[in-house]
């Protein structure tokens, strides 16, 4: 016995693909900081980088940036800033409440973790670092 499918079933799975088409295309439209490369986000902020440091010396985190699931910007102190890198991505950085290092030698160094906390999360993300540049900052133009 051969059982055929109503004609409205048709209709209905297109009517519903149609509809769920805009959410879906504005989910591909993203963030258009995200077309930006890390050099031109930085500049964005007025930063440039400076030179890779194998550790941090007398940290305190005063404020903090996320630029992406990979990178943040590190506040030191008013005059001294560092982009600190992540070895993979780090979901919970842009809606990160607070922020600490893991380290055992009274500075931080790439061997370290950060510490991601966030509300939206529920737990503290464990992010190892994979690199920390100093930042300078620059005149906005």
């Amino acid at each position: 016995m051969r059982v055929s499918k109503p004609a409205h079933s048709l209709s209905a799975l297109a009517l519903t693909s149609l509809l769920a088409l805009p959410s879906l295309l504005s989910g591909c439209a993203g963030n258009p900081d995200q077309e930006l490369t890390l050099e031109q986000r930085l500049a964005k902020q007025n930063y440039t980088l400076g030179k890779t440091v194998d550790r941090i010396e007398d940290y305190r985190i005063m404020g903090f940036n996320s630029i992406d699931d990979f990178h943040v910007i590190i506040h030191s102190s008013p005059s001294r800033s560092y982009l600190v890198t992540v070895r993979t991505r780090c979901h919970n950085l842009d809606t990160a409440e607070t922020l600490a290092f893991s380290t055992t030698v009274g500075s931080v160094t790439d061997k370290d973790k950060l510490l991601v906390r966030s509300a939206a999360a529920g737990f503290t993300e464990e992010c190892y670092i994979d690199s920390m540049q100093e930042l300078s900052k620059v005149q906005p133009s």
